[in-house]
């Protein structure tokens, strides 16, 4: 008698479990669509965001971050603007700017290539043929799982709310 009960038990268990996977996943995939919708949108301010706040580091002077963000007038003018102000460019075109970091006496604040507090430089893996010195910012490390965190915050509370209406039915 107990076994039976218990195995009625987990069975609804599994099942609770197997349609809360399902709903916060139904959830993920529509938070990700309600994201990925206004992609352009948050890509421009992300970009105006960051030229603003580089405008004065050599890196910016040089290549003219205030007049880009100052002739935008639209989100096409800034994305344009920027693409005018900066070519492509190889690692090789900042070899100059990341030996004068290393030679800097204040090389975490110098505004050179980023007005963001140089945490360290990092050799990469040297995937095409060799090592290179890649500064890192504090907001180069965090920046990469903000986005992470606030989808997985948002995910979470839901699930918290469909656990415990689970647990109340």
């Amino acid at each position: 008698m107990f076994l039976c009960h218990l195995r009625s038990v987990l069975s609804t268990i599994v099942i609770k479990n197997i349609v809360l996977h399902y709903i916060v996943g139904r959830l993920a995939l529509r938070r990700l669509r309600q994201v990925s919708s206004h992609l352009t949108a948050a890509q421009t301010s992300l970009l105006t965001s960051v030229l603003r706040h580089n405008a004065r580091t050599s890196f910016g002077r040089r290549h003219r971050f205030s007049d880009a963000v100052a002739r935008a007038a639209t989100r096409d003018d800034v994305r344009r603007a920027y693409i005018a102000c900066v070519p492509l460019t190889t690692h090789d075109d900042y070899v100059d700017d990341v030996q004068r970091l290393l030679q800097s006496k204040d090389a975490a604040s110098a505004g050179i290539l980023t007005a963001d507090r140089v945490e360290f430089l990092s050799y990469s893996s040297g995937t095409t043929g060799r090592n290179k010195l890649v500064p890192v910012t504090r907001w180069s490390k965090v920046s990469d799982i903000v986005f992470t965190l606030r989808f997985i915050y948002t995910v979470s509370k839901n699930v918290i709310f469909l656990r415990a209406t689970a647990r109340s039915a």
